[in-house]
């Protein structure tokens, strides 16, 4: 019988930071894959594929937000090697489009713009957004700021255009593994609808949404995160 291993995929602006809280709840190995090292989707020579391809254990992916549509095109990409995902406040695309609820296009091109010439305003005004279940601490706030400040800028400007750019959502049917989705029912980074998308065109998905939560999951609630990885660990046992 196989070993299971976390594969940790975190939003923009987060690295291993964001899973502090979930990484002691775990009960079995787990690698952080940053984000910035997965957007190149059109190879098999990013990290998360080598990773996904040389593996002898039997994977679950866990992504966040960005992390979660990285989590997206993994499981897609190669199905048959993944046991599981939770997918965390994510969508199959940034961006709306027709009948699909979204941010505008513009909103991410002026993100890019200010992170030129205010970076510390930028983030500290998205991590308020984020919050707007108003459920962090102001420690929760400082360590993804300090985190995402540490970044450098380039690596952030190429994070937002992955999400201006990506659209995952003709793939999704593609994922026959078990999904757990878990979001925010206050998300004002990520519409609450484009998990219920994710949950209505995954065969194998179950999605739960957490009231009065906004986008910051992985930070206020990993229990949560870490009973969802559980159970499908313990549904593959």
């Amino acid at each position: 019988m196989k070993n299971h291993r976390v594969i940790l995929i975190s939003g923009w602006g987060a690295g291993l930071s964001a899973w502090k809280k979930t990484i002691p709840l775990l009960s079995c190995p787990h690698t952080h894959v940053p984000w910035w090292d997965c957007l190149d989707d059109k190879s098999d020579n990013n990290l998360l594929s080598k990773l996904i391809e040389t593996s002898k254990e039997q994977i679950i992916l866990a992504g966040w937000s960005l992390g979660g549509m990285i989590a997206l095109w993994a499981g897609a990409r190669f199905n048959s090697k993944i046991s599981g995902a939770v997918l965390i406040a994510t969508t199959a695309r940034m961006t709306e489009d027709r009948d699909y609820d979204g941010t505008e296009s513009r909103v991410l091109k002026a993100m890019k713009t200010r992170l030129k010439i205010d970076k510390l305003g930028l983030i500290n005004d998205f991590v308020k957004m984020a919050d707007s279940g108003k459920n962090g601490a102001p420690s929760i706030m400082e360590d993804y700021i300090k985190e995402a400040m540490s970044m450098d800028d380039n690596l952030l400007k190429s994070g937002l255009t992955y999400l201006m750019q990506t659209d995952y959502r003709d793939i999704v049917h593609n994922i026959s593994f078990p999904v757990k989705i878990v979001h925010g029912t206050d998300d004002l980074i990520i519409n609450p609808s484009n998990s219920r998308f994710l949950c209505e065109n995954i065969k194998n998905a179950s999605l739960t949404m957490i009231p009065e939560m906004g986008h910051l999951i992985p930070y206020i609630a990993p229990e949560i995160i870490a009973d969802r990885i559980k159970e499908l660990v313990n549904c593959r046992t």
